[in-house]
């Protein structure tokens, strides 16, 4: 499940940072109507890209299911964890993401070893707290993309 996440990580920086696609997906997010009078079909990199998120959900539910029991609450706390991962990284960055997982799966771990899972979560919002008053634009703020 690692290696599959990694993988897929690492092959999405690579689409958006070394193709034609991803240079028009990231000219569409900062400025649509500049990328469109560049002669990039907006509607088109929309599309694209929410289907390839779609993708990427989808193959990440078929990994969470090998892994977890399904019921209907299922995925809750890693739907919270995802939403402070993404405050921690920076929104958009995935190197900032990347960085914030280590950091909160280090901390998850040590947190759950020494002082129990009810902790867990008081610990890492008060991670979220800290680094939004530390560093309010993310983790990989002031880095590129």
């Amino acid at each position: 499940m690692a290696a599959i996440s990694l993988g897929t990580v690492a092959g999405l920086h690579l689409a958006l940072m070394r193709t034609r696609w991803g240079t028009a997906l990231r000219a569409t997010s900062l400025d649509p109507e500049a990328a469109a009078l560049m002669g990039i079909n907006t509607d088109r990199a929309s599309l694209t890209s929410f289907l390839l998120a779609a993708a990427i959900a989808g193959g990440g539910g078929v990994l969470f299911a090998t892994f977890h029991y399904l019921h209907p609450a299922a995925g809750v706390e890693l739907t919270l964890l995802a939403i402070a991962l993404s405050i921690l990284g920076g929104v958009g960055r995935l190197s900032g993401l990347f960085l914030g997982g280590l950091l909160i799966g280090a901390v998850e771990a040590l947190v759950l070893t020494w002082a129990g899972p009810e902790w867990r979560e008081l610990v890492v919002a008060a991670i979220v707290l800290l680094l939004l008053l530390l560093r309010p634009r993310g983790l990989a703020a002031g880095r590129g993309h």
